[in-house]
C-alpha cells in the first residue's frame, strides 16, 4: 500500500473514532442524567421522573446505536482492532415495566443498570481513546 493510501485510510479512521467518541460522550452525559433522575426515582419521584428517567435511557441507547454504527466503521478501517464491546442498556422487559409501578427495588434494580451501562460507556470511551491516540501516531 503507498504511504499516501494509508494517510487517506487512517485519516479515515480517525474520522470514526472522532464520531464514535462524540456519540459516546452524549450517551455517558445522558446516564449521568438519567442516574441523577434515578436517585429522585428511588426516593419517591413518581411517574413523572420516571418517564423522564426512561426518555434519558431512550436517548442513551439511540446514541450508543449511533456510536456502534461509527465504531464498526472504525474497526473495518483497522483490522487489527477488535476490543471494543458494544454497550447495550438493559432495562426492558419486566424491569422496565415494574419501573413505571413506583416499586423501589425496581428502581434499585434499573439503578444498577445504568451504573452498568455508565462504566461501559467509560471503558469504550478509554478504548477509542486509546485507538486514536494510536492512530494520530501514524500521521
Amino acid at each position: 500500500m503507498r504511504e499516501k493510501d494509508q494517510v487517506i485510510e487512517v485519516m479515515e479512521a480517525l474520522n470514526e473514532a472522532d464520531k464514535s467518541l462524540d456519540h459516546l460522550y452524549k450517551a455517558e452525559e445522558l446516564l449521568k442524567d438519567a442516574k441523577g433522575w434515578g436517585i429522585a426515582d428511588i426516593i419517591g419521584g413518581g411517574l413523572f421522573v420516571t418517564m423522564i428517567k426512561r426518555g434519558k435511557l431512550r436517548e442513551a441507547q439511540s446514541e450508543l446505536v449511533s456510536a456502534r454504527t461509527h465504531i464498526n466503521r472504525l474497526l473495518r478501517e483497522m483490522n487489527d482492532v477488535r476490543s471494543v464491546d458494544i454497550i447495550q442498556i438493559r432495562t426492558d422487559g419486566v424491569a422496565g415495566f415494574v419501573d413505571y409501578m413506583g416499586d423501589p427495588i425496581s428502581d434499585i434494580f434499573v439503578q444498577s443498570r445504568i451504573e452498568e451501562a455508565r462504566s461501559r460507556v467509560r471503558e469504550t470511551i478509554d478504548k477509542i481513546e486509546a485507538i486514536k491516540e494510536r492512530l494520530q501516531m501514524m500521521v
